[in-house]
């Protein structure tokens, strides 16, 4: 194997470790909550707990949220029952994902491995991206979202792979039932990357 995909392993290893050491050394606050009782109701009762059979958003008891993470959460809960482990671990997973994206996106369009490295190594120990990938934060799987979309549409422009362009649609299509932010951030997104890529 190489040594820049060593490098990636190992810091894909650390990062990990950092983000899932101890994770559970703070209680969960308000959101959190919200959303390990949304999933484990939906686990239980195919509804949520204001009586929703499946809903595309979530009505909690202050607002309406963008139920993927709440979806995404529920086999964690099926495995390690309803607690802050559960709760926090699939933000921390999506965390990782997004470093290793970034990786690939940086790598494809540069084609720089040490730029691919450093540009993921920042991300890594960012601590924004290290306090939201630690937490039930929707923000962390729309970033996944995002970059690993921008990643496959990229894939498909350099290689003409039409599997990768589906791919590239599913996730920013999922990327609305994510946050709420998406719902403005993503249409312009796709403008400007079918703008700037556009064969004439």
């Amino acid at each position: 194997m190489k040594k820049y995909n060593w490098y990636l392993i190992l810091l894909l290893v650390i990062s990990f470790f950092i983000r899932i050491y101890r994770l559970n050394s703070l209680p969960l606050f308000g959101d959190e909550i919200d959303v390990g009782y949304q999933a484990y109701s939906l686990l239980k009762t195919g509804h949520d707990y204001r009586g929703y059979f499946l809903p595309f958003y979530t009505e909690s008891l202050s607002e309406s949220r963008a139920p993927l993470l709440i979806y995404l959460t529920i086999p964690f809960i099926k495995i390690f029952g309803l607690n802050s482990l559960a709760v926090r671990l699939p933000p921390l997973i999506f965390g990782v994902l997004s470093i290793y994206f970034l990786y690939k996106l940086v790598y494809l369009l540069s084609k720089s491995k040490s730029l691919a490295f450093l540009t993921s190594g920042i991300l890594a120990i960012s601590p924004w991206h290290y306090l939201y990938s630690r937490s039930a934060f929707e923000v962390t799987l729309l970033i996944l979202l995002i970059t690993a979309a921008t990643y496959f549409f990229y894939h498909f422009i350099k290689n003409n792979k039409v599997s990768s362009l589906f791919i590239s649609i599913l996730f920013f299509g999922l990327s609305f039932y994510t946050y709420n932010t998406a719902n403005i951030f993503v249409p312009l997104m796709v403008l400007y990357l079918l703008f700037t890529n556009w064969q004439i």
